[in-house]
């Protein structure tokens, strides 16, 4: 298993029937946290116990909706909201929507043939903000060199493309892998330099 991305969900058990948290009604039988794991090697989407570590299955199966590269994901109205790096393709990333409870393939938020889809989607992918956007890392843009730095770029919850975040005043290369919000309401981004080898701006 080539591990990609990992995102935990809480779900309530009640005798053989599994229920998402957010339509569970009180009182509430006994939590059970579960990893779900990008596996790049066979572009799946696997469940795990997060206590024990126990295989619990595949939840989005092999190629589903042409997953070809698994990368960040979180859980969001119902849906898992997964990027598609669509990798050693052509083609841009994309989003991807499944349904949170059965692993089902229901909609594209973001298809690869929009013009503003990430074209190299990383691990980091969040929701939130004043205005309750998607913030998808994206490490770089056509070109193949390393004065082709990515973005984060913005979605609004039914995928339109808002914008890139100004990121003039950061002077080093910008390719960014992860965001997250904290708890100051502020965004956070990691960000690599140069990855490639021979350029002169190559800075690992």
């Amino acid at each position: 298993m080539l591990l990609s991305a990992v995102v935990s969900m809480t779900a309530w058990t009640a005798g053989h029937t599994s229920v998402n948290a957010q339509v569970v009604n009180q009182p509430s039988p006994p939590a059970t946290d579960e990893l779900f794991v990008g596996d790049f090697g066979d572009n799946t989407v696997k469940r795990f116990n997060a206590s024990t570590g126990a295989y619990l299955g595949t939840f989005v199966s092999t190629g589903a909706a042409g997953l070809n590269g698994p990368m960040g994901m979180i859980f969001s109205d119902g849906q898992l909201v997964l990027l598609n790096q669509n990798a050693i393709t052509n083609n841009n990333g994309e989003i991807l929507l499944f349904d949170s409870a059965t692993g089902m393939f229901t909609n594209k938020l973001v298809a690869s043939s929009d013009h503003n889809a990430p074209f190299f989607p990383q691990t980091g992918i969040v929701r939130g903000g004043p205005k309750d956007r998607f913030y998808v890392a994206d490490i770089g843009t056509k070109g193949g060199s390393c004065a082709a730095e990515g973005n984060v770029k913005q979605y609004n919850p039914f995928g339109a493309f808002v914008g890139n975040l100004n990121r003039i005043a950061f002077k080093p290369e910008f390719h960014p892998r992860g965001v997250v919000f904290g708890p100051d309401g502020l965004l956070y981004v990691s960000s690599v330099g140069c990855l490639i080898p021979g350029d002169p701006l190559f800075a690992p």
